[in-house]
């Protein structure tokens, strides 16, 4: 998006006896202001509302040196998930992108298979970073803090996982995913209920070397899984770069920048 910046300077030009380059340094100083702050404000609004995307948003949002008199901020469009999250997404099919995984294993049949961790935080923590699928609740948390991790895993030790009889009866229940019906993906057009409890299975893992603990839950998909078990019903579409568009007051800026270049002459 282009942003038009007006500046009549010829009465600023008579009366303060500017030369054309003193002009067009005042425009680029204004231009770099206007785009330095635009760039702040759709940061800005990216922070305040995304959680575990948050960090790869702003690595994508850049502001880009584009010569005398000009000024752009972009998003870079390397990362798709970032794009999803600015335009929005209709619901999609996980599995079909994890069978094009490099990671996914081969099995003697022909088909394929992948165990996917799943991280949780603990309740303390804001579990904002992408490495976590989200926070634990209290009651599991203190149901699996104190479990006894002496299989061997890894790097460290786990415990046993958490059986269905030791979760609190809130949280027993099986995740649902409602159904799509006017989805253009078949699979999508109806729920699917979770084969167990999202916390049943949660292990804790013990790192050798630093002890700490992590907790974690791990899912296989095979080309057997379901095809409507991995469906994602999509993002809404954020649009921070018109939100910040919106809240951009360029006439303040540019008034700013004259004075302060007409003081510092």
């Amino acid at each position: 998006m282009l942003i038009p910046i007006t500046i009549d300077t010829s009465e600023l030009q008579s009366e303060f006896n500017l030369s054309e380059k003193d002009i067009t340094d005042m425009i680029d100083n204004t231009v770099k202001a206007v785009t330095l702050d635009y760039h702040r404000r759709w940061g800005l609004k990216a922070s305040q509302n995304l959680k575990s995307t948050r960090s790869r948003y702003l690595d994508s949002l850049v502001m880009v040196e584009e010569g005398y008199m000009k000024g752009a901020v972009i998003l870079r469009d390397d990362d798709p998930l970032v794009m999803m999250l600015e335009e929005g997404a209709s619901e999609f099919d996980i599995k079909k992108g994890m069978e094009k995984s490099s990671k996914k294993k081969m099995k003697a049949d022909g088909g394929w298979y992948m165990t996917i961790p799943m991280r949780y935080s603990t309740p303390s923590a804001l579990g904002e970073s992408e490495i976590f699928s989200g926070a634990l609740p209290p009651e599991i948390y203190e149901k699996i803090k104190s479990a006894d991790t002496n299989i061997p895993s890894g790097s460290g030790m786990r415990s046993e996982g958490l059986k269905l009889e030791d979760i609190p009866s809130q949280y027993q229940e099986k995740t649902t995913r409602s159904a799509i019906p006017k989805s253009k993906l078949l699979a999508a057009r109806e729920a699917y209920i979770s084969k167990s409890s999202p916390y049943e299975g949660m292990v804790k893992i013990k790192d050798s070397g630093t002890g700490q603990s992590s907790y974690m839950k791990f899912r296989r998909v095979s080309d057997k899984s379901s095809e409507n078990s991995w469906i994602h019903t999509g993002l809404e579409q954020r649009h921070f770069a018109e939100q910040a568009m919106a809240e951009l007051n360029i006439e303040n800026i540019v008034d700013i920048q004259i004075d302060n270049f007409l003081n510092n002459l």
